[in-house]
Order: structure tokens, then C-alpha cells, then sequence
């Protein structure tokens, strides 16, 4: 670890031997840290009493074997962060300590490096708090699954750098998630965000990459891109699905070598950076359809993260109502009867659609919850009729499917739309062309036509 990120610390240090307690006293000072030395538990209440400690590193055997236990209750009464200096390999040891309430474990050897892991761990620490405190506040659940994930994604991904793949479908959560990972591990790198979905196959690696003055058309002055913007940070790939084939190529080698080239640019720029990927597509079939890169997918799925949708979690929506009130500022009457159709209905557009559904009903000022009609239809591309207000371009219903599952959504199902119409009147290549749209987005619709029925091989 850098020794200029450590946060200073007052560390209890508490070990019987004078000479073993003094070599660590003067590695601790050495990175600036302030040192409360004691060789056994009357010294080290005494100095409990007087100073604000915030790191002790206690030795298991002081005067007698395995004493250092009966400090653990004491010191994480008062909230310090406890490390047991050891040289037993026992994991019953282990164990017994961590039940006391101990954070972390160091075996002595003749490397001071390996007690400075405290550092890093009290750091992990005080981050797997905030994650846990931020989950509790922005994706509240009961749901034993998640909650599982969670768990698994503490023990496992969290506090590494491997790259973590969210999947699930729109509107449950992927990016809050992304965000929160982010904020919980690396609250001072920046949080560089992009759907890939947003950009045509040639516009995205310029906006990835960057490019240099001339190197296209329109590209009039330099441009860098979000990987090295994301330098230090977490970037994060949403819709990672919809990423043209040739782009997954370049981006592979940037996150192995951590350098890339900018478009147009013979010069190479360094980022490193936490990779998060977002996708509701079926990765794994685009595979098969050649769509998606085999070893693009593997290198991006380090710790995969799967968010079930609203209708199977359908206990979560209690929870969720308080949670979306309190960010409102505002409570709305719910009555059981209600709360029993809300938990009949399939809720397509997960969290977001709740979430839009509750909104609507408070800034309109209601005081009790009310279902009056479900929600927009899917199959919004219909002929204008004469109640219709709207524009010609833009129906009510598309207007009202907007304001339910946000805009992004709803070019996505234009996209679709489009995309079915041509299908029954060109071959392929045609529809390609038409569309501008290159191999990987054109098996991405063909895909999502075959498994509606909308279309047969």
C-alpha cells in the first residue's frame, strides 16, 4: 500500500517482549503514525483511559498463553479496530478470536510487511460499513437471495480489483449497484459512467478511447477519452451487451496491459481503473451467435452479480414504498388491500416502474395510494386517434411509456420496432445497412425477436 494514502492513526500496540514491541513502535512511527507501546493489559487499560486509540495490535500470548483474548470485548467496546499478533496457525485460534469480536489476524514473521497489512485491512474495514450502509439506503431489500449476493460479493469481489459483471433486467438496479460499489472502495476515484447503447459501433470507441485531432471526420480538435478519465477510478459499462466486436477486441487488451492508443494516435496513454460492467442481455447466447467475444465475456465476469427482477422478490415492496417515500420527503396512505394488487402485478419495469408509479401519485398530492389503471403497454406503436392530444411524432402512450420506464428504455424499443418491420422486408446485410448498426447489435435484435416468436430461423 502507499504509505501517503494512510489515513494517521493512534495505535495500541501490546506485546510482552520489550525488543519485539520496539521494533514495531519505530516501523509504525516511521510512517507517521502515532505509537502507544505496552508490554501487558494494566499498561494497555491505562493508555485506553487517556487516549483516543483508533488501530491495536495485540500480541495473543502477554503474560500468559493466550491473554491477549480477554482485551478484544474492551477494545471493540470502544469501536477500535482490533488486529491479533500471533504465532500459532490454528484456525481454532482464528476462529475463537474473530467470534470476540477481533477485525483481523497478522502471523508474525521476520517481515514487518505483513503487519502493515492492518492498514489494508482496517481500510476494507471501514469500507465494507459504508457499503453495507449504502445497500441499506439505496437498495433496501429482505430478499435472501440478494441478500446472499451480497454477502458473497463482501468475501470475494468487493475489496479486489477484479472487474465485476451486474446482470439483471432494466430498471432493477444495475447502476445504482455499480455506484454503490464505487462510492463503498474507492469513495476518491472518480466514477466514470457510459451506455454503451447511446453510441453507434464508430462513434463509441472514440468516445472510450479518445482520438486525435483529424483522425475522422468532425474530429476537429483531440479528445480524451473516458478510459483515461477514468484513470485511478471505476468505469463503468453499461448495456456492455449492445459493445460492437471489434471495440470488446481493443478494450481487452486496455483493461490486460492497462495502456491503449487513442484513435488516430500512434501514442500510447496509461489508465488504470475498476472495471464494472452492466448487461440485460443474454451474453452468453450472443456468444454462440457470435455476437459477443468468449474471452472478452470471461474477462469482464470476475465476480458476477445477477439482480432478480421485482416480480420475484414481490416481499421487497413494502420496503421499497417506505424507501422511495423517504427520499420523497413525503408519505402517502397504503392500505393492505392495496399493497396485495401491487404484488399481483408483473411490474415489467422493476424498481424504476415502482418508483415512477409512487412519484406520480405524491407530487399529485395524494395522501392515500391508489391503482387505477396498470401501466403503459408495451405495444405503444399504434395509429394516432382523434382523443390522442399528442403530436405526430409523439403519441401519449409513448409520452406515458417514457415517464414509466425512462427514455433510454424507450429507444431501445423503437430500435426493436424498427428492426422488426425491416426484418420482414430485407435480408440481412440490408437491414444492417439501413440501420447503421454492425454484427453484434444486429444478433442482439435478431436474438430478442427469436425469443418473443416475433421471428423464426
Amino acid at each position: 500500500m502507499d504509505i501517503s494514502k494512510e489515513n494517521k492513526e493512534n495505535i495500541l500496540v501490546i506485546d510482552d517482549q520489550a525488543y519485539f514491541l520496539r521494533d514495531m513502535t519505530e516501523q509504525f512511527e516511521a510512517r507517521g503514525h502515532t505509537v502507544f507501546p505496552a508490554l501487558n493489559i494494566a499498561q494497555a487499560e491505562e493508555i485506553l483511559m487517556k487516549e483516543d486509540i483508533s488501530i491495536a495490535v495485540v500480541d495473543l500470548d502477554l503474560d500468559e498463553h493466550l491473554q491477549g483474548f480477554e482485551l478484544i470485548p474492551a477494545l471493540k467496546k470502544r469501536g477500535i479496530f482490533t488486529a491479533i499478533l500471533t504465532g500459532y496457525e490454528d484456525q481454532n485460534l482464528v476462529r475463537k478470536g474473530y467470534e470476540l469480536g477481533a477485525d483481523h489476524f497478522i502471523f508474525k514473521s521476520g517481515e514487518f510487511s505483513v503487519i502493515f497489512s492492518v492498514f489494508d485491512a482496517k481500510r476494507n474495514y471501514s469500507h465494507l460499513l459504508n457499503f453495507r450502509q449504502l445497500i441499506k439506503q439505496q437498495l433496501p431489500t429482505n430478499d435472501l437471495n440478494l441478500k446472499n449476493q451480497f454477502t458473497q460479493l463482501e468475501e470475494e469481489g468487493l475489496f479486489t480489483d477484479i472487474p465485476i459483471l451486474i446482470t439483471g433486467e432494466t430498471g432493477t438496479g444495475k447502476s445504482v449497484l455499480a455506484e454503490v460499489i464505487h462510492k463503498a472502495t474507492n469513495p476518491k476515484g472518480r466514477f466514470i459512467s457510459i451506455n454503451c447503447s447511446q453510441f453507434t459501433d464508430t462513434m463509441i470507441e472514440s468516445e472510450l478511447f479518445g482520438h486525435k485531432a483529424g483522425a475522422f471526420t468532425g474530429a476537429k480538435t483531440d479528445r480524451r477519452g473516458l478510459i483515461a478519465v477514468a484513470d485511478g477510478g471505476t468505469l463503468f459499462l453499461d448495456e456492455i451487451g449492445t459493445m460492437p466486436l471489434a471495440t470488446q477486441q481493443k478494450l481487452l487488451k486496455a483493461i490486460d496491459e492497462k495502456e491503449f492508443y487513442p484513435v488516430g494516435s500512434d501514442k500510447k496513454v496509461k489508465s488504470s481503473f475498476r472495471l464494472i460492467s452492466a448487461t440485460c442481455d443474454p451474453l452468453k447466447s450472443y456468444i454462440d451467435k457470435g455476437a459477443f467475444r468468449k474471452d472478452f465475456y470471461y474477462r469482464i465476469e470476475g465476480f458476477e452479480f445477477h439482480i432478480p427482477p421485482l416480480r420475484e422478490r414481490l416481499d421487497d415492496i413494502p420496503l421499497l414504498l417506505q424507501h422511495i417515500q423517504l427520499q420523497n420527503s413525503r408519505a402517502i396512505a397504503v392500505t393492505d388491500k392495496v399493497l396485495d394488487e401491487l404484488k399481483t402485478l408483473p411490474w415489467d419495469g422493476n424498481i424504476r416502474e415502482l418508483r415512477t408509479f409512487i412519484e406520480r401519485q405524491l407530487k399529485a398530492g395524494k395522501k392515500s395510494l391508489t391503482i387505477r389503471s396498470r401501466k403503459p403497454s408495451r405495444t405503444f406503436f399504434r395509429r394516432k386517434s382523434e382523443e390522442d392530444s399528442s403530436s405526430f411524432f409523439l403519441t401519449d402512450k409513448q409520452a406515458d411509456y417514457i415517464n414509466t420506464f425512462g427514455i433510454n428504455q424507450f429507444i431501445k424499443e423503437t430500435e426493436f420496432q424498427y428492426f422488426l418491420r425491416l426484418q420482414k422486408k430485407f435480408k440481412p446485410m440490408r437491414v444492417r445497412n439501413i440501420m447503421g448498426i454492425g454484427n453484434s447489435r444486429y444478433y442482439r435484435l435478431r436474438h430478442r425477436a427469436e425469443s418473443e416468436g416475433q421471428i423464426h430461423d
